[in-house]
């Protein structure tokens, strides 16, 4: 794991783009902000930086499905780059960031990861780095909130109409001339698995699986479409 800047120093920004490399060998994955039936999300800590007052949000490209044991779980393999928006230091100022990351890494086991990652910005010009790119590219495949009711912003044709609980089905009707499907990761419910989406005439079926002992209503949910190149959260 390693600390990535897209500027070479803090020059006057108020809010630094930043990026969280991850190497995997070949087999293993870390999780998405939901993990899915299992795992857990990367965090961070910078309560160990110089300035007291420094956080960062992690942007999350969409995941990819994973099977485990026939759980399904959402995260990425190979090498991901997580995009961060470092808020909290004195503008104009250096910076010297210290950050604790805990993940989680699974194959045919899981391995707690607890390691402390390093970055120091001096004070000038806040010119692009050699890693402004490749930071960009990653939050390019960040999926942007639709608005209620509208189409996504990554492309012209993809839109929910409507997305009800039908038995044990989420049934998500697209609007017509929509893309084809790669995947919809639903997020809002503890205890509730929701596997891939599978074509059902005009719409799409997500088959849900509950867990012993829960009774599944149904409820707000956000949806995270996948249909090629164009994402989009509703």
């Amino acid at each position: 794991a390693e600390l990535l800047s897209a500027v070479e120093a803090t020059g006057n920004l108020s809010e630094i783009q930043l990026g969280l490399q991850v190497t995997l060998q070949p087999g293993w994955k870390i999780y998405w902000r939901t993990p899915g039936e299992a795992g857990l999300p990367p965090t961070f800590d910078f309560s160990g930086s110089a300035s007291p007052n420094l956080s960062a949000k992690i942007r999350w490209p969409v995941p990819k499905r994973f099977d485990v044991f026939g759980f399904d779980n959402f995260g990425y393999d190979s090498q991901v780059i997580l995009p961060l928006g470092l808020i909290g230091h004195l503008v104009s100022t250096p910076a010297q960031i210290s950050a604790q990351l805990e993940a989680l890494a699974c194959s045919d086991v899981c391995v707690p990861v607890v390691t402390q990652l390093d970055l120091f910005l001096p004070d000038g010009a806040a010119t692009a780095s050699t890693h402004a790119q490749t930071i960009a590219r990653s939050a390019s495949m960040v999926p942007r909130a639709a608005p209620l009711g509208g189409r996504a912003a990554t492309g012209p044709n993809l839109s929910i109409v409507a997305a009800v609980i039908s038995g044990n089905n989420l049934m998500v009707q697209l609007a017509e001339g929509a893309p084809l499907i790669d995947d919809i990761f639903v997020e809002g419910f503890d205890g509730v698995a929701f596997k891939a989406p599978l074509p059902s005439k005009d719409l799409y079926r997500v088959p849900i699986e509950v867990a012993e002992g829960m009774v599944f209503n149904g409820g707000p949910a956000l949806l995270t479409v996948l249909a090629g190149s164009e994402t989009a959260e509703f």
